[in-house]
């Protein structure tokens, strides 16, 4: 379970956003459509251009155009060169964005951000690690305590089998934002390929105590643990992996605060939307929306992100309709059946939230989220012979997290079998032998229950 909440959706209730979500929108194949022969730029005044604009939105190409116009009025600004290369980036376009951040890295060299956008775009125009990582080295000396940078090289130097490089990147990684899980992670997988079991296994738990739903990193772990002849940890690791997604991404605030901003696609505003309603932004989310809803006028997704903000916002009915006109467009979408069971709950409903969170289990009975749901609303009612039953199922799923047996022997300790307990808290000393909680929670249930 992700900390503070609920576990995320597992695979079949994740409906994403579709990466071409129109006919005029072609955002990620006009990146391969650009080369540096096509869109590099001649002269001062005469920036790169995509070689076809046929395919983007009118809102897309007007942008384009006035960040365009920016460098011809300014051709010996590094800050309308780079601004019209975050705006090629921003829409995907990293051979022109590339191109654009050499001419703004020519004129202002000590600027960290012409540097690491260059080492980006680069690398997504195609760039192998072997010259992306020199351009991240360079970027690196201009600002040696930007984390995200280091986690770039560390995932380079795995690529080209450099571990001692990409370990070294990933441990200043994790030295610099210790609450990483990607740092964590590369670091566990680093030591993991130099043959140091223990230390990978060390660093592989810490991932996955901050983000429990990475199977790369489960996975990792099951391969470390079964080197130190820890088969069942390993096994049940292993099992935990198979049934969620590797993490792909991480934040980069560079990116957030001068990329993201800038892209006015329809994926670029529904990314920010939900990036806004992360932080608690509800109104500026449903403008976003609203500009999405443009191209997207009945899409399940867009109308769950408007009923979340609408029901945040105090507004419970609209969101109730939002939701219901989701389910007709996609019955089986499960987020939005928990969405419906939480503004039920809401209502003072808790027998419609129960039976609605039900309804999603048949539909999907692996969702970690589901089972998470069902254990928060069995706690608030009190039924501690329901808690206990879910509990024991999200172990099934998830049999390699030590807090789930951590949670399931206190809830049996509050039903009076520490027996019971005892046995859940054995559990979890097994999967993590060094919690001092769960040894203590054992001692507990040992003394109520008489044996020793």
């Amino acid at each position: 379970m992700r900390r503070g909440g609920a576990p995320e959706a597992t695979r079949s209730s994740r409906r994403p956003l579709p990466r071409r979500v129109g006919a005029g929108i072609a955002l990620g194949c006009l990146a391969a459509a650009l080369s540096a022969s096509r869109c590099g730029p001649a002269r001062d005044s005469d920036p790169p251009w995509p070689a076809d604009t046929s395919g983007m939105d009118v809102e897309v190409v007007q942008h384009l155009e006035e960040a365009r116009r920016g460098v011809q009025s300014a051709p010996r600004s590094a800050e309308s060169w780079g601004r019209l290369g975050q705006t090629y980036q921003a829409h995907e376009l990293f051979a022109a964005a590339a191109s654009c951040y050499e001419r703004a890295r020519s004129m202002a060299p000590r600027e960290f951000r012409w540097a690491y956008f260059l080492a980006i775009a680069r690398e997504k125009a195609g760039a192998g690690p072997t010259e992306s990582a020199a351009l991240l080295r360079e970027a690196a000396a201009l600002r040696p305590d930007y984390a995200p940078l280091h986690l770039r090289l560390g995932a380079l130097g795995l690529e080209r089998g450099s571990l001692a490089e990409a370990r070294e990147a990933f441990s200043r990684a994790a030295q610099l934002a210790p609450q990483s899980a990607m740092a964590w992670r590369g670091l566990g997988q680093c030591w993991l390929e130099l043959g140091d079991a223990g230390r990978a296994i060390e660093a592989l738990k810490r991932s996955t105590a901050l983000d429990a739903q990475d199977a790369a990193a489960w996975s990792s772990l099951a391969r470390a643990l079964s080197r130190a002849e820890q088969q069942g940890p390993s096994r049940a690791a292993a099992a935990t992996a198979s049934r969620l997604h590797p993490r792909t991404g991480f934040e980069d605030p560079e990116l957030s605060t001068y990329i993201e901003p800038l892209g006015v696609g329809t994926r670029n505003r529904f990314a920010r939307a939900q990036a806004r309603l992360a932080r608690g932004e509800y109104a500026p989310a449903l403008a976003e929306l609203a500009q999405v809803e443009r191209r997207l006028p009945a899409h399940p997704d867009v109308l769950r992100l408007k009923a979340k903000a609408q029901a945040a916002l105090g507004q419970a009915d609209q969101a109730g309709q939002l939701l219901e006109r989701a389910l007709e467009l996609a019955p089986d979408y499960v987020l939005v059946h928990i969405d419906l069971a939480r503004l039920e709950e809401q209502r003072g409903q808790p027998e419609d939230a129960l039976a609605r969170l039900r309804r999603a289990r048949e539909i999907d009975p692996h969702n970690t989220s589901v089972l998470g749901e069902l254990i928060r609303l069995h706690a608030a009612r009190g039924d501690l012979a329901a808690l206990i039953e879910t509990y024991g199922e999200l172990a099934a799923l998830l049999p390699a997290d030590p807090r789930i047996p951590l949670k399931l022997g206190t809830a049996w300790l509050q039903q009076g079998r520490p027996d019971r307990a005892a046995t859940a808290f054995r559990q979890a000393l097994a999967l993590e032998p060094d919690s001092a909680e769960a040894r203590q929670l054992l001692q507990k249930a040992l003394a109520q229950s008489g044996s020793r």
